[in-house]
């Protein structure tokens, strides 16, 4: 979607500024070009060139720029205009084209603005960066197990506790197994790296909320990791750390809409979507 999004967006611009509804009205004096019924005005020119712009280079000269982009707004219009004489642009599937666009649109607008509003308060401290470096300085062998059921987790939580017993006898609540395996800082979601990183060599972490379900850490081994100085990666942990904090930032306010927002499921019609690609006729 996003590959055809500027292709998209110009020829949404046609259509909606200067294509469905005609110039009829203009003042000459604000037509560049006419095109059989359609009049490009100075304002259109300047929206149209801007979309265009973006994509391409243009001669340094601004007069034959001009020409380029003129010449290349005409084409598309004359193709524009033959697509409507064969109703393209009342077919179903490019109205959901269209509609898909404007979700887009819609939704990088609004990312834009929540993160305009929470990435301005965000601060990383000194002792946040020092608990980082300390963290980039080592790495473990460790298991992972995400189960459904937490009081399954628990059993693997216990001290000497059977991990191949327990995951013959209660494989069927394991959603996610990975490991033994090296982990790294920066290499998990936040609340399992904290747990990782509290642990020793032969310890097992309690059940952590993980997603609706319950993760359990088993550390095995841990290993130095040589790393450059702080003051010399400073800027970069600092930075790694902001991108984190923003990012959780916007998860939480993702939450935060989706626990307010009235939702409710059809489950039978879920159970009844086939998404087998012959089912679509493919």
């Amino acid at each position: 979607m996003f590959k055809t999004s500027r292709t998209i967006s110009a020829l949404v611009f046609c259509f909606m500024a200067c294509g469905c509804a005609q110039h009829s009205n203009s003042d000459d004096d604000q037509v560049v070009a006419k095109i059989n019924n359609y009049e490009l005005t100075k304002e259109d020119f300047k929206n149209e060139a801007l979309l265009i712009t973006g994509s391409k280079s243009l001669p340094p000269d601004q007069s034959k720029a001009k020409e380029e982009l003129l010449d290349e707004m005409i084409n598309k219009k004359i193709l524009i205009q033959e697509a409507q004489k064969l109703n393209f642009d009342k077919q179903k599937s490019f109205m959901k084209e269209i509609e898909r666009y404007w979700e887009q649109a819609l939704l990088k607008l609004l990312f834009k603005r929540k993160a305009d509003e929470l990435f301005g308060s965000i601060q990383v401290s000194r002792q946040e960066i020092e608990a980082r470096y300390s963290r980039m300085k080592k790495k473990f062998i460790a298991e992972i197990l995400v189960l459904n059921d937490k009081s399954v987790a628990e059993k693997f939580s216990q001290p000497q506790a059977d991990f191949e017993g327990l995951k013959i006898n209660f494989g069927g609540n394991i959603i996610l197994g990975r490991g033994p395996s090296w982990f790294t800082y920066a290499e998990l979601p936040p609340s399992l790296e904290n747990a990782l990183y509290s642990l020793k060599s032969g310890e097992v972490s309690r059940p952590i909320n993980y997603s609706g379900n319950w993760a359990v850490i088993r550390v095995l081994k841990e290993q130095d990791v040589p790393v450059q100085p702080l003051d010399k990666i400073y800027e970069q942990v600092k930075e790694d750390l902001l991108q984190i904090k923003r990012g959780q930032a916007l998860n939480d306010w993702m939450a935060e809409v989706r626990r307010n927002a009235s939702v409710k499921i059809n489950q039978k019609a879920l159970d009844e979507i086939n998404l087998n690609r012959r089912a679509y006729g493919e």
